[in-house]
């Protein structure tokens, strides 16, 4: 259903006006029932966008995990848990602050026109240091670089993140 239609329903029911919206609430959230305004950036809330950032994170630090694990047990290296984890947990900001300002900011240009870029990059040089460099490096930066990569063909649309799948294969 379009987002008018949706809007015109809840004013023809009279929902709005059984339900007292106001400020004061959330600090950070803003009122916007009862109009058609939408804020640049879709209409969500600051709120939200630190609910997802929280909630991505948590996958994605455990892919993180795994990763490093993996490729650790793939040279056959002794990993043990606590330090896989204590590094998981070095990356966790850099990690929150990624997904934070990349779902943000993911309806502007210049995002959408990074995304790709960012994916194609990392995933090239991924697989530039899967045939090139020796064990200890590989299992220095390949988990980063493979969530990296993994998150954004998750954040893109469709086609383009085919076409940079498509472009790391021919690398």
């Amino acid at each position: 259903i379009p987002d008018d239609e949706k809007m015109r329903l809840i004013r023809e029911s009279g929902l709005l006006q059984k339900i007292n919206y106001s400020e004061k609430g959330s600090g950070k959230r803003r009122k916007r029932a009862g109009n058609n305004h939408n804020d640049d950036d879709g209409g969500a809330y600051e709120d939200d966008y630190l609910f997802m950032a929280t909630v991505y994170t948590i996958p994605f630090c455990t892919i993180y995990i795994v990763m490093d694990a993996l490729i650790h047990r793939q040279y056959n290296e002794e990993a043990p848990p606590i330090e896989i984890i204590m590094r998981a947990l070095k990356a966790l900001p850099l990690f929150f602050t990624m997904i934070y300002v990349s779902n943000r900011y993911r309806k502007h240009a210049v995002v959408q026109w990074l995304l790709p870029g960012v994916s194609a990059a990392s995933g090239c040089y991924l697989l530039h240091l899967l045939n090139t460099s020796p064990a200890y490096g590989i299992m220095r930066q390949c988990p980063g670089l493979a969530t990296i990569w993994i998150y954004s063909v998750f954040l893109m649309d469709l086609l383009p993140a085919l076409g940079t799948l498509a472009g790391v294969g021919l690398f």
